[in-house]
C-alpha cells in the first residue's frame, strides 16, 4: 500500500512575500525621494490640464534663485493674493531678471501675477506620478495609514509563515523513518 501526502501549499509564503514586497515598494516610493531632499506635493487644481492633472503626485526640490529656473519648468508656489496660501502648480513661460511669468497648460493666457523668484517660496517639479495623489487629496494621512497597515499585514503574514514552518518541522521530527510515529518510553 502506498501512502501519498498532500502537496505542500506555499500560499502563505506567497502572501507574505507579496505583502513584504508591496510594503517595501510603497516605503521606497515615500521615503526615497525624501532622503534625496525632495518634497512631495499633490496637484490640487485643474489649470495644468492633461499634462499634470488633478491628483498627480509631484516630487519637487526647493528653488532659491531665479537662475535655477528655465522656461518650460513646472513650479509650485503659494498663490499670490490667497490668504490661505494654497499652493498652485504652473509652467514657467518667461523669465526676465528675477521676475517669472507663469501659466497653466490648460489656460489660454498667462497668470494675472508676476512672480519675484528671489522672494518666492517655490519648488521645481523633478518627477511626477499621475493619479497617485488622489488619496492624499481626499485624506492627507491616508498614504501613511496604508503604509502602516501594509507593514502590519506583512509582519503578520511573516509570523504566520514562521509558525507554520515551525509546526511542520515539529511534525516531521515527531514521525520516525517510514512515517511511523516515535513513542517516548
Amino acid at each position: 500500500m502506498e501512502i501519498t501526502t498532500r502537496p505542500r501549499s506555499h500560499r502563505w509564503r506567497r502572501v507574505a512575500s507579496r505583502m513584504s514586497l508591496l510594503t517595501v515598494l510603497l516605503a521606497l516610493l515615500l521615503l526615497l525621494p525624501a532622503s534625496l531632499g525632495l518634497d512631495q506635493r499633490v496637484v490640487t487644481d485643474s489649470s495644468m490640464g492633461g499634462s499634470l492633472s488633478r491628483g498627480t503626485l509631484t516630487f519637487e526640490r526647493p528653488v532659491g534663485h531665479a537662475d535655477q529656473l528655465r522656461v518650460g519648468d513646472v513650479i509650485s508656489f503659494p498663490q499670490p493674493g490667497d490668504p490661505a496660501g494654497a499652493r498652485v502648480t504652473r509652467r514657467v513661460i518667461s523669465i526676465e531678471g528675477t521676475t517669472v511669468v507663469t501659466r497653466g497648460d490648460a489656460m489660454p493666457t498667462s497668470d494675472p501675477w508676476v512672480l519675484d523668484a528671489e522672494a518666492l517660496e517655490s519648488s521645481l517639479a523633478v518627477f511626477t506620478i499621475p493619479f497617485v495623489g488622489y488619496p492624499q487629496v481626499l485624506v492627507p494621512w491616508l498614504t501613511w495609514a496604508v503604509l502602516a497597515l501594509l507593514l502590519a499585514a506583512a509582519s503578520l503574514a511573516l509570523v504566520v509563515v514562521a509558525r507554520r514552518e515551525a509546526a511542520r518541522e515539529r511534525r516531521t521530527r515527531s514521525t520516525g523513518p517510514g512515517g511511523a510515529t516515535a513513542v517516548a518510553a
